[in-house]
């Protein structure tokens, strides 16, 4: 027995031309298609969560890690959001403008993106261990606050909270004193370790080179004025030795830990949320993609099998 209304939607069907048929069907299959990719990144996504130890900053291993902590701003000039002003940690924002375009003598609107942007300033995270440096570019990032709003201008003239208007405004933002999950790659960065030293040993010879005056005082051992080959080797050393000395001295100190985006294909995450909350967002957005994934395959089938039949 038919279903109420299934012998019109197969007539439709055969009515369409070659093209629109395989158009919409393919079109189904497609979304189903990624649906499933969606669905698995997602439920990877919270198993990688999962599996990833939460460490502390002071005796994090390098490479692939998890923290949890609050955020803080650098010291510095400060992270200011583009739309409204608002100090914060971190930003990002997006302007759309309200279109119109008819097909078929019918109107249709839709949001057109005009510019968006998102914040790359370093800041902080600190933990009851230590603090870590977060460079935030290609993160995913779970903002504490979003906020959206509607205005007259393709760039909002002040803070509000409008409901009408062809521009609409999104802005969203991470605080100082937000708890903050991160997951990402960490490296730690040492002075030393950035700095060529057969450079800086010829900077140094540069620098007392421009002062004659003092280099004769100190290296001119034959008193005549000059410094001869082997004088000049005197030097050299002892500038090799005073460089050597100031690595030694930089070594001795703690290395700045900084996280990013991981080198390999492994997400980088920034969340002002718990890890609970966001392993939960997760697996969330992969059940709806996994419904998703079936509905729109046995649509693209039923589609197939009525033009078939």
């Amino acid at each position: 027995m038919d279903l109420p209304g299934l012998t019109e939607i197969t007539a439709k069907v055969q009515a369409w031309d070659t093209a629109e048929f395989w158009f919409w069907s393919l079109a189904a299959l497609g979304f189903s298609a990624l649906s499933f990719i969606k669905a698995f990144r997602g439920l990877h996504k919270s198993r990688l969560l999962e599996d990833t130890p939460t460490s502390l900053v002071r005796s994090a291993s390098q490479g692939y890690v998890e923290f949890e902590g609050i955020g803080r701003r650098l010291e510095g000039e400060p992270i200011i959001s583009p739309l409204t002003g608002t100090a914060c940690t971190w930003w990002s924002f997006k302007i759309e403008e309200r279109r119109t375009y008819r097909v078929n003598k019918t109107q249709h609107t839709h949001w057109q993106t005009i510019d968006k942007g998102s914040s790359d300033a370093l800041f902080e995270l600190e933990d009851s261990s230590g603090r870590c440096i977060i460079d935030p570019e290609g993160a995913e990032v779970f903002p504490s606050m979003r906020k959206t709003w509607r205005g007259t201008s393709a760039w909002p003239k002040k803070q509000g909270h409008g409901l009408l208007g062809r521009y609409r405004y999104t802005e969203r933002r991470m605080h100082a004193g937000d708890p903050l999950l991160v997951v990402g790659y960490l490296t730690t960065h040492r002075a030393a370790e950035t700095t060529n030293f057969a450079e800086e040993v010829r900077a140094l010879l540069a620098d007392w080179k421009s002062r004659q005056s003092m280099l004769i005082r100190l290296y001119d051992q034959d008193s005549d004025g000059v410094l001869d080959l082997k004088e000049w080797e005197h030097a050299r050393q002892k500038a090799k030795a005073q460089v050597r000395k100031e690595h030694t001295e930089e070594l001795r100190h703690p290395g700045i830990p900084v996280l990013g985006l991981p080198p390999d294909d492994r997400s980088f995450l920034l969340a002002a949320k718990s890890q609970e909350q966001v392993i939960k967002h997760y697996r969330r957005g992969g059940i709806l993609a996994i419904g998703t994934f079936f509905v729109m395959l046995a649509v693209g089938i039923t589609m197939i099998n009525m033009r078939l039949s």
